[in-house]
């Protein structure tokens, strides 16, 4: 019986090791496909993320081609107005605008035109060039740092010319001296800075309560006082006592504006030596032959004339000398 007993207890034993063994066998088995499933489902999101990633590219390439076509088609419309135009300024214009084209168009996200405020927007330059914008989805973007806030004898350059751009930006006259720079546009424009990606639009010498306070300030004396209309009258004063064998044209608007020379030596030599006789010219960064006529709204009738004739007594120096 005891031995009987001993070889039940030693199979029973025997049984259970083997029932054990295949528990944890069959464990083994079920977290294996456990993984393998895992990893399934991470080649599935892996292939799924891929598809995505593809599509994006090819939805980019679309739009970059969708980009440059446009950019083409506007190109050949300017390019037409040139054919078209007989105006020996708008043609220059028109020149600088298909040169910037021409290096910008193969540019896949962007490009842009650069006209200075100086030159005056003949032949509805800037209403061809807004509504060509609107045409293909361009955004039209006004720098109006330099022409802002009164000194063509509106609040902004493009108003004279019966246009509204997308941005403006602008600085400079804003803060009536203070350091001081803004971006502007729609509500519907600046959302489109909350995402994609997330941009809280950043300014370096933007929101300082101080210079807020001077753009106020700036802003009511501008738009509460007769500078905006006075500086038209002004520019009248400048053309009329501007009159000179040297200079042959005035370009730009109210206290904006370029005396064109005959060449950018005659230009040279007239801001430098009315430089050393206490009167503050400048050049135009575009136009060599430019002087550049930019007094503050404030300047007097008296100033004026004190300044023009400076300017003819160098010219006329100038002229006799040669």
């Amino acid at each position: 019986m005891v031995v009987l007993g001993y070889y039940i207890h030693k199979l029973y034993t025997q049984y259970h090791e083997k029932r054990h063994q295949k528990i944890i066998a069959e464990n083994n088995i079920l977290l294996e496909l456990k993984e393998l499933e895992n990893e399934q489902k991470i080649m599935k999101i892996k292939n799924e993320q891929l598809i995505q990633d593809v599509d994006k590219k090819n939805k980019e390439l679309a739009v970059s081609t969708m980009n440059l076509i446009k950019k083409t088609e506007l190109l050949n419309i300017i390019k037409a107005d040139l054919k078209n135009s007989t105006d020996s300024t708008t043609n220059r214009s028109i020149k600088s605008v298909i040169s910037t084209i021409n290096k910008n168009v193969k540019e896949e996200n962007t490009w842009n035109i650069f006209k200075e405020a100086f030159d005056s927007a003949d032949n509805n330059f800037l209403k061809k060039v807004r509504e060509r914008c609107t045409e293909v989805g361009a955004l039209m973007i006004l720098d109006e740092i330099q022409p802002g806030f009164g000194r063509t004898g509106k609040l902004f350059g493009f108003q004279n010319y019966d246009v509204v751009p997308d941005i403006v930006v602008m600085g400079k006259g804003m803060g009536g001296g203070m350091p001081v720079g803004a971006f502007t546009a729609s509500s519907a424009m600046m959302d489109l800075l909350s995402e994609n990606p997330k941009l809280g639009h950043i300014t370096t010498f933007g929101g300082h309560p101080v210079i807020a306070s001077a753009c106020l300030a700036t802003l009511q004396e501008i738009t509460e006082t007769n500078l905006m209309s006075e500086a038209i009258e002004k520019e009248k004063l400048f053309r009329s006592l501007l009159v000179h064998p040297l200079i042959e044209e005035i370009r730009g608007k109210g206290l904006m504006l370029a005396a064109m020379t005959k060449s950018a030596d005659i230009t040279n030599e007239v801001i430098l030596k009315c430089q050393d006789k206490g009167l503050i010219l400048f050049w135009l960064l575009f136009e060599g032959c430019a002087i550049r006529i930019t007094p503050p709204l404030t300047i007097s009738e008296e100033e004026i004339r004190e300044g023009c004739s400076i300017i003819l007594e160098v010219m006329d120096e100038i002229l006799n000398k040669n």
